[in-house]
């Protein structure tokens, strides 16, 4: 089942006509990726003690695709970047901007 603290933003990135696929942990994320074809990777950072964090899925995808699109959708951002995400927020807003800008981007090449 996915998370439902975030459904609000899911509808609204599926409002501009985009699939959204939710999953709860990086095992089945990375299971995902292998199987389907993807434009970007949204992750919240902070996982539940005993879980690989964001931050290790971001470091598994890169091993795996390095251009893959990959933004942080946090609670509290701290800092202005993540080395090697193309973004971080905590604002919906500016989430579905930051959607936008990476897909514009990656259509223009």
């Amino acid at each position: 089942m996915p998370p439902l603290n975030n459904q609000n933003e899911r509808l609204a990135l599926a409002e501009l006509g985009l699939f959204v696929d939710a999953y709860t942990n990086n095992a089945d994320a990375l299971a995902a990726l292998e199987r389907g074809q993807y434009q970007l990777v949204i992750s919240d950072i902070a996982r539940r003690a005993g879980q690989e964090s964001g931050l290790d899925l971001l470091k598994r995808i890169r091993g795996i695709n390095p251009k893959m699109p990959f933004l942080f959708y946090v609670t509290k951002v701290e800092g202005s970047d993540v080395p090697g995400a193309q973004g971080i927020t905590n604002d919906p807003v500016e989430l579905v901007t930051l959607v936008r800008r990476e897909l514009d981007q990656r259509s223009a090449r």
